[in-house]
């Protein structure tokens, strides 16, 4: 056989990358990643517009508990009391049995129930009332 006939290897090696990258481009863009990955879902099914829209909603209720004038009432403000329901873990359903809705102060929780200060919420609370540094630590008393 003479040089320089049949293909060089890095040809082939190039050709088997180039189409490698082409079937990972198109079932990109046909939507095939997501059914590869359909396990993988964690706080991407609550959109970032709800964390948003909830996390407003918790600036809210704590502007409403800095107004109280007795601390002794801290815990049983909104804010302390608001269970914030969504699909947190991303499985397509409302967890039942964890935290039932408006039972009691908003406990730290797992699961689809969370409370103003859990993440992804992430909004602190505080105020001083009557000499009294009142945080969300204290709706948990």
């Amino acid at each position: 056989m003479k040089k320089g006939q049949g293909l060089p290897l890095n040809t082939i090696v190039i050709a088997i990358i180039v189409i490698v990258v082409l079937v990972a481009v198109i079932v990109f863009f046909t939507g095939g990643f997501g059914k590869i990955f359909a396990g993988t879902k964690g706080f991407e099914s609550a959109t970032q517009t709800d964390v948003v829209g909830i996390q407003t909603k918790c600036s809210q209720l704590c502007i409403q508990a800095q107004s109280i004038s007795d601390p002794k009432k801290w815990n049983s403000t909104a804010y302390c009391k608001q269970v914030n329901t969504k699909d947190w873990e991303g499985d397509g359903k409302i967890d039942s049995g964890i935290k039932p809705a408006g039972a009691g102060p908003c406990k730290e929780s797992n699961g689809d129930y969370k409370c103003c200060w859990e993440f992804p919420i992430s909004t602190s609370c505080s105020a001083s009332i009557g000499g009294q540094s009142l945080s969300e630590s204290e709706c948990n008393k």
